[in-house]
This record gives structure tokens, sequence and C-alpha cells, in this order.
């Protein structure tokens, strides 16, 4: 798919423009991704990808459909603007007026976490130009379509994530939870909790439920988690290993690079499970959103696990 611009400029989702401000965490940046595209579509401009913190998101994904790769050189003479639309929906109107003449600059570095895609679709100015791949009101297809657009993993991932899952039984169900805790001991630094150690028991006991998956995939931003699961279900636990790193708030730790390698394993993995326990976190609703299966989905609160109802089929 080529966006074809007729508006000779750029707008690029930008995660490097200097490391001192938050770029967010991955589902951050995926929201923002989305957002940046649509955007792009709609005013007619061309839409690149520039994220090269904590590393190049070439090393792990590339282009799939849509080249959003533009040399550097390509922008050079031509005039730039910053934009910044982090955690607030001030910028982000600016869809509701004529973009093009609030931001004349050839390139516009947008740095987004904002989910706008609604936005868009009901802009007086836009909204007839998004097309019907992308008037759908569920939010979570319209992102399926715009990542799968976007994104394909690249050699070096394809072959992480296939020697994890060769690991696995094929003829079994994929069960898998995340387990988002924010502020803990390994990630000392994020948001308030929202999750307790002493709540998990609760959701080991509703994963018991599922006899006939010989193995159970946990993915979580404590240590302190994986090793309560380890405890609880021996060796039918299993998870990528290494270490867990926060990819902003912590992306300038020397071992940056691999730990948000493995934050993208832990999604790519839960993408793929048959049956996804997810947190109040877009890490684990995003992996839903990007999984091409009809997957069953639960969600983990407070020590409650319910049906997530927000997310209808993704099978197209």
């Amino acid at each position: 798919m080529d966006t074809n611009p007729t508006n000779p400029g750029y707008v690029t989702s930008s995660t490097s423009v200097t490391t001192d401000k938050s770029c967010g965490g991955w589902a951050d940046r995926q929201r923002g991704i989305a957002a940046a595209y649509l955007l792009a579509i709609v005013t007619g401009r061309r839409f690149g990808i520039n994220m090269t913190y904590p590393s190049d998101i070439k090393l792990f994904y590339i282009p799939n459909i849509v080249d959003w790769y533009i040399r550097e050189s390509k922008l050079q003479g031509l005039s730039k603007e910053y934009l910044r639309w982090m955690d607030n929906r001030k910028g982000p109107k600016d869809v509701n007026g004529d973009f093009n003449v609030k931001h004349p600059s050839d390139v516009i570095f947008l740095r987004t976490n904002m989910d706008i895609i609604t936005l868009i679709q009901k802009s007086p100015q836009y909204g007839h130009l998004c097309s019907k791949m992308f008037r759908n009101p569920n939010r979570g297809k319209v992102f399926h379509i715009i990542w799968h657009l976007l994104m394909k993993p690249s050699l070096h991932f394809e072959e992480r994530i296939d020697l994890f899952m060769n690991k696995l039984p094929r003829t079994d169900e994929l069960v898998c939870a995340h387990v988002r805790m924010r502020r803990n001991p390994t990630i000392p630094n994020d948001g308030a909790q929202i999750n307790s150690l002493s709540t998990v028991k609760h959701l080991w006991t509703f994963l018991s439920k599922f006899q006939n998956a010989r193995r159970v995939f946990i993915a979580s931003d404590s240590m302190d988690v994986r090793k309560s699961a380890r405890k609880y279900f021996g060796a039918r636990e299993i998870d990528i290993g290494g270490f867990v790193l926060h990819v902003d708030r912590q992306g300038k730790k020397p071992n940056a690079v691999w730990g948000f390698e493995m934050a993208l394993l832990d999604q790519a993995v839960l993408s793929r499970c048959q049956v996804l326990v997810v947190s109040k976190s877009g890490f684990s609703v995003r992996a839903a959103m990007m999984s091409h299966l009809d997957q069953e989905l639960y969600e983990f609160i407070n020590g409650t696990v319910t049906p997530y109802f927000r997310l209808k089929s993704k099978v197209f």
C-alpha cells in the first residue's frame, strides 16, 4: 500500500528526539505509531518512523506493506516542526481543523501516545478521508489493520520468536497471562502500583482450570511475579527468561537493547495465545489487538479475573 501523498510533507512518528523527556513505554509508542500513520493518510503526507531509543526499531520490526523507512538525507533542507502530544488531547484536537494550515512545515516530527483513531474518524475536516478499512468503530480492529500494514518481524526477530515457540507442544492450546504491576522492586520508578503480589495466587488458580495446556506462559514487569508462577506451576510455567526492563524509564541501562527485545518477545508470544489474560495495561491489550486468532480473553484486576469483552473477534 502506497500513501501517494498529495502534500509533499511528512509525518514522522518519533521517539528519538532527546531522551530527557519521556517517549513512553512500548504500548504508548504503538498507539502513537497508529495515530501518526492515520494522520499522515488523511493529511496527504508521507509516513515515517524514527525510533532509536533504546535501540533502532528496525532490529526487530521492518516495513511490511507500507514503507515507513525514510532516509535522513531525504529530509535535508526541508522545514521541520516537533509536536509533542503526550498524555493530553489538547494537541490532537488539531485534527478538528486543517492540520496542514496549522502545521505547514515540510516535516512534522510527532511524539504521541494518544489513541486518536476515533478523533480522526469523527473529525469534520478529515473523517470522510478515512478509507473504509479505517472507519470501523472498533479501534482494536483499526489498530490491527494498521499494525500489519506497517510491521513485520525482522529476520532476526522472527528467528527469536520461532525459537521460543518451537519449545511449546504444538497440539496444546497456549494459555497465557500478562501481570502488570507497575511500581515494584524490578521497575521502581514506574507509576502507582495496579496489582499486588499477594493477589496473583487467584490468577494462578484461574489458569489451573485449563487442563489441556501443558505449559502456561507468564509475562510480567515483575521478577517476583515470575518466581511466584514458577513456584506454583513448576515445570508447566514458561517465560521468555532474561530480565525485565521498562523501555522508556530504564532505557539508558547498558543492557537496554536486550531488555527491549525481551519485552517485544513477550508481546509477540502473547499475541499467539489461544487463551489470554490481560492486565489493565496497553502492553497485553495491544498484543490481543495484534493477534490473528479469535482469542479467549480475560482481564486480571486486583485479584479478580473476568471476561474481557472490549475486543471483539480479530479474525479478518
